[in-house]
């Protein structure tokens, strides 16, 4: 219904350099803050010239005793001309410029207005008139009021406050069309005061200065604001509208629409006609590419292996990289252009560096990782000795012994290992890099052991872990030695058929010795 619903740009003339009391600026300037405008306090000078115009919505006029000089005057009248509104701080003496700048500007703009008596003294309460007094707010009086200037009201001139006899205060609704709209009153210093209802009544006159649905013969001017200068993304495209009803259009490519489509980068600028005058605007537009140079990143499916292979590269680039090129160091190929190269293959030995360069429409970047890959190179194949009933390998930093008929049974992780029945056996030795080679297979031939010492014998019953001391006599004291030379067990064999159990012992080769009288008897036995 009304411009108080949209942010406007108010002009408010200062008023604190005549005297540093006279603070009517700053309380208009928070008022019409508070209302959601941009209003801005400026000095005297700038209505020296309209150049201020293209930019402005609406003047204050804060301070009712500065010097309006004529040429001040005749930018006031021009910008009425222009269809926006000002409101003019009058004071008590018909001679202040700013008083008489309001009767001047109403008879200028085809209204008729004369000042009447200057009236002194305390004149409240004053009673806002019309709609002054309630909208938007409701205002029944103000309680202050020093001093004044009355005058009668006229066809284009009605009342905006006054006290019990004078009319106080003005609204000038000018006749002509394409003419802004002129209020004043004639004491500053009941705004100067600005108690809440002060402030209530200044918000309903600046309400009455932008209102569009006012009766006064006013042709509210649209204007055109393309805002400011800008870029666009490459690809994008910007829809200038000229907001408003305007009779005529004129773009720079000669098109008559309202509106223009902008898809490439130039100046682009329109002339609209109103019943008043011709607006323009213009705006400069560039493009550019968008969004976020990327963020170089990747990863691979090994980065430490044994033996000469061939691995795969994954590209983990952040901001949508368009482009790749990898550089593969000790590889084979050498470079890739895929965004995740597979089958980069690596036939020598040692640690190799891997660099990655994404790029999109923006820019690109790099992640050089150093030494990222290892390939180890696996060890010699050990050698694997039998001596006496065990099997030796070779040194290594460890080792698995294996029958070919069970390869997922580790039989042993020493240096060396003890058949205990016939079959085929190899050794897997690994390095301290963790990389393992088997031995070359070799066969055993084995039987359950029996040995007979003199009249006596030694048998292992594997199934029960028994050893059985078979004796001529009674009375044999026996000793078993493990592989290093400990003693694991000694006794008397009692019986001629003596059982001594063995199931808490290691697997491994024992030595047996029995005392026969004084002559010691040593045998080994396997014991599994």
């Amino acid at each position: 219904m009304c411009s108080f619903c949209n942010a406007l740009n108010v002009k408010i003339i200062e008023s604190q350099s005549y005297n540093v009391g006279h603070v009517m600026d700053t309380v208009w300037l928070n008022l019409i803050s508070s209302l959601g405008h941009t209003a801005t306090i400026e000095p005297q000078i700038l209505l020296n010239s309209n150049a201020f115009f293209a930019t402005t919505d609406v003047i204050i006029i804060s301070s009712g005793v500065i010097t309006l000089p004529a040429n001040y005057v005749t930018t006031i009248q021009q910008f009425l001309q222009t269809g926006k509104p000002v409101y003019i701080q009058a004071e008590y003496l018909k001679f202040y410029s700013t008083t008489a700048a309001f009767e001047s500007l109403v008879n200028i703009l085809g209204g008729t207005f004369a000042w009447g008596t200057e009236l002194s003294g305390d004149l409240q309460p004053v009673f806002p008139q019309s709609t002054f007094a309630n909208t938007p707010n409701s205002v029944a009086s103000i309680n202050y009021y020093w001093y004044g200037v009355e005058a009668n009201t006229t066809p284009t001139v009605s009342a905006v406050i006054k006290n019990q006899n004078f009319n106080l205060g003005f609204f000038f609704c000018p006749p002509t069309p394409c003419t802004g709209k002129l209020i004043t009153t004639t004491d500053q210093d009941w705004i100067r005061s600005a108690d809440p209802v002060d402030l209530q009544l200044m918000e309903n006159i600046f309400y009455h200065l932008i209102d569009t649905t006012s009766t006064c013969n006013v042709v509210v001017q649209p204007n055109i604001n393309f805002g400011n200068d800008t870029t666009l993304c490459n690809g994008d495209s910007l829809v200038l509208n000229v907001n408003g009803t305007f009779n005529s259009y004129t773009w720079q490519n000669g098109s008559t629409n309202s509106s223009l489509v902008v898809n490439a980068p130039g100046t682009y600028y329109v002339s609209a006609v109103t019943t008043c005058d011709t607006k323009t605007d213009t705006i400069v537009v560039a493009y550019t590419a968008c969004g976020n140079v990327p963020a170089a990143l990747f990863s691979s499916s090994d980065t430490l292996w044994c033996d000469k292979t061939c691995i795969d590269f994954y590209d983990l680039s952040q901001n949508t990289p368009t482009t790749w090129q990898w550089y593969f160091a000790g590889a084979s190929p050498t470079t890739s252009t895929d965004q995740n190269p597979t089958s980069i293959c690596y036939n020598n030995y040692g640690s190799f560096d891997v660099v990655l360069v994404a790029c999109n429409s923006v820019g690109c970047d790099s992640v050089y990782k150093q030494n990222f890959v290892t390939e180890f190179q696996l060890p010699a194949v050990p050698t694997v000795t039998l001596s006496g009933d065990t099997l030796y390998s070779s040194p290594a930093n460890s080792y698995q012994w294996f029958n070919v008929n069970n390869v997922n049974l580790v039989l042993g992780t020493n240096n060396y290992f003890v058949p205990t029945v016939a079959g085929s056996y190899y050794v897997l030795i690994s390095d301290s890099n963790g990389c393992q080679t088997p031995s070359t297979v070799i066969s055993i031939a084995l039987s359950v052991p029996t040995i007979h010492l003199s009249s006596n014998y030694i048998f292992y019953d594997n199934a029960n872990h028994l050893l059985q001391l078979k004796n001529r006599n009674t009375n044999m004291p026996y000793v078993i030695h493990s592989a290093d030379g400990k003693i694991c067990l000694q006794g008397n064999a009692n019986l001629r058929n003596q059982q001594i159990d063995v199931s808490s012992f290691s697997r491994g080769i024992y030595t047996i010795t029995i005392y026969d009288g004084q002559l010691p008897l040593t045998t080994k036995v396997a014991i599994y």
